[in-house]
């Protein structure tokens, strides 16, 4: 069962993570971010071949609502 430390909220947050060497099992992104902080995600998500999808807001919500 995955509990609320199983997960990381925020752009800033997840790269320094990546950039920490944590596993990433499954990347959610928000459908139509944009800006330098994005692309650096993005960024940092290709180097690191971490998977990722883009979904809608209300995806994320059902998924952080049920922890």
């Amino acid at each position: 069962m995955l509990k609320e430390s199983d997960f990381i909220f925020g752009i800033r947050p997840v790269i320094e993570a990546i950039k920490a060497g944590k596993q990433i099992d499954r990347l959610l992104v928000k459908q139509g971010l944009q800006g330098p902080l994005y692309r650096e995600l993005m960024t940092v998500v290709r180097e690191n071949n971490i998977s990722y999808q883009t979904v809608p807001l209300e995806r994320i919500e059902i998924v952080t609502r049920k922890n």
